[in-house]
Parts: C-alpha cells; structure tokens; sequence
C-alpha cells in the first residue's frame, strides 16, 4: 500500500486580463510536460554519462536517468573508446568499412567480449581525443550516412562478429536515433538510449526513450536488428541492468495529443529485462506520477504524485490538465 503525505495544493487562478491568461497558459503548459510523460526536460539531449551507467549508481539511491541532462558542456561519454575494456586490438570487422570511427566499447558482464559501435566519420570538438561533441542530432548530421554499426568482439577467439546496422528514425518535426548503451545483466540483449535531435514545432515531446535488441549475427551488411521499446525515457536500470522501473499509461487520466508525450504518467512498471515480464506497481485513480529517487539498498521507490480534481466546468479531458485544481504529496512503495 502507498503512503504519502499531502504537501501543497496547487489551483487554476484565471485573470481578468487575456494577457495574464496567456501568460498563465504558457507557464502551466510549459510547468506539465516539463515534469511529466517523458521527462522531456532531462531528455533533449541524452545524459552521455548514463551510456554505460545511471547518472547516479542506483545503488547509491540513484535518480532517474537523464537528471543531468540539460547541461550544455563537452561531454565524454563513461564507454567511449578506448577503455579500460578495449584498447583497440583486432579493430576490424566484418561490413565496417575500415574508414569507420571506433567510438563506444561497452563491456559484458560475464565475459571478456566488448561490443563495439562505429560510427562513420569521428565527431570531436578541438583536437583532443576524448572531447565529445556528439549527441541527438549534432552526431546524426555529422555522421553523415545517419547510421551507426555495431558488432561484437571475442577476444578468446580474436573474431568480432556483425550484429546490425542502427539507422537514424524520424518524424515530421523531430528525429533520433537509438544508440546502444549497456548489456542486460545475463548478455543476451543489448539496451539502447534514444539520443533525440533538435525538434521542429510540436516535435519537442517526442522522445523515443529506451529499446532492447537480442545479440544476434546479422545476415548481411544492411541488416537492422529488431528493436523492441522497453521503457519511457524518464525510466531507472538497476540490478546490473538487469531490471528497470518506468512512469507509463494509465487510463485514469487522459492521453495527450500527438505528437506529444508517449504516456500520461498514470501509473508506475516494473520490467524484468531477462525475462522480459512486466507488472503494474502503483496506479490511483485522477493521478499523475514524477520519479524521484530509487534506492537498492533499501528497495523502496520515491515519487512524487499528483492528484487532479476535475469538474463540470473542467472536464477531464486533455484540458484538464491545465484547469484542474492538483494536489501534490509524497509515495514511497517497495522496489521489486
């Protein structure tokens, strides 16, 4: 059963003004899809500090992934090559053009085998290698095929093996591409962060989030691997990525218009990446849910909910949202 506590009521105040109306249009809009959905403030640009790793080790109690993503500064990304686990030997492979620029190796947990992801031209701010630049659609228009290969190398047997090319998807105003970031804890699949370009109008709550692919040989050097959305992007990988907690859909609120945010936020999942099942952890009714910290260690899930009391003269409907006298308090529920 959730606890919480109510900390503070927040209501709909109309002026008599239009222009203190639109003014208060604008900031609550703003104010909803910042903090709900897809955590599309964190998520413009991906955290390169969570390719490999949350932002903050959730064994410490940590954040949803994305916290520190609105930083505009150079960023090196934890498994960008070389590494601790790859210095580069036998860098070739089966369908990389040998031109192609090695730069992520992510390491699997139960053996020495690296995957490795290339890109087709290197994309580096200043002269030092290592100065990363390279993020949502600033690496797509630099890597100018829009596509990055991956493969996987043993170095018992001194052979990388294909797995897939990973091209760029795209709609009308906004565009990203899934780029591999860590092994599921038993290595047989590969998770994949949605790095989002700069969107168009309407395109800047879209945000693909998270997909799984299997570790598989390709067929041939066009092969894409089948990718599979496991998660919203304001989602938390824990137990060596081995398990995953999301905000997603609920049918107690209303759905957003599209393009827009991918969920309402209603209700709280749980994944297991090995084997693949999912259940539901927290859903109440005429609320909304921001993740704020998990903590392994205590197993237990803080969040922050929302509730909406809606009316006659505020329906609930998509609009709602922004004249719904809303209570904020305070859930923790058990990490599963």
């Amino acid at each position: 059963m959730a606890t919480g506590e109510t900390s503070k009521t927040i209501t709909g105040n109309w002026g008599a003004q239009l222009s203190a109306v639109v003014l208060f249009c604008f900031w609550l809009i703003s104010l909803i899809f910042s903090v709900q959905a897809d955590c599309t403030d964190s998520t413009t640009q991906p955290n390169l500090h969570s390719v490999g790793q949350p932002a903050t080790s959730p064994s410490d109690g940590g954040e949803p992934n994305g916290s520190n993503a609105g930083e505009q500064n150079v960023h090196r990304p934890d498994n960008m090559f070389p590494n601790e686990y790859d210095s580069g030997i036998d860098d070739t492979c089966p369908n990389v053009p040998a031109d192609y620029f090695h730069f992520l190796s992510i390491p699997f947990h139960n053996s020495a085998r690296i995957l490795r992801v290339y890109c087709e031209r290197p994309c580096f701010l200043g002269p030092v290698v290592g100065d990363w630049c390279g993020y949502g659609m600033q690496f797509i228009d630099r890597c100018g095929n829009h596509e990055v290969r991956i493969a996987v190398y043993d170095p018992s047997k001194r052979v990388a093996t294909f797995l897939g090319v990973i091209r760029e998807q795209h709609g009308s105003n906004y565009g990203g591409i899934f780029m591999p970031m860590a092994l599921t804890r038993d290595d047989q699949n590969i998770i994949l962060r949605a790095w989002m370009g700069a969107p168009g109008a309407g395109g800047g709550m879209v945000n693909y989030g998270y997909a799984i692919m299997a570790v598989q040989a390709a067929v041939n050097d066009t092969t894409s691997p089948v990718l599979s959305t496991i998660a919203p992007a304001c989602a938390v990988f824990y137990d060596d990525y081995g398990k995953v907690v999301y905000l997603g859909n609920s049918d107690s609120m209303p759905q957003y218009p599209q393009p827009g945010p991918s969920h309402n936020s209603g209700a709280l999942y749980f994944r297991d990446l090995v084997t693949n099942n999912v259940s539901k952890i927290l859903e109440e009714k005429n609320t909304t849910y921001e993740l704020a910290k998990v903590d392994t260690v205590k197993k237990m899930i803080k969040l922050t909910a929302t509730e909406y009391e809606f009316s006659d003269t505020c329906p609930k409907d998509e609009n709602g949202y922004w004249c719904a006298k809303r209570t904020s308090s305070t859930r923790t529920v058990p990490l599963p």
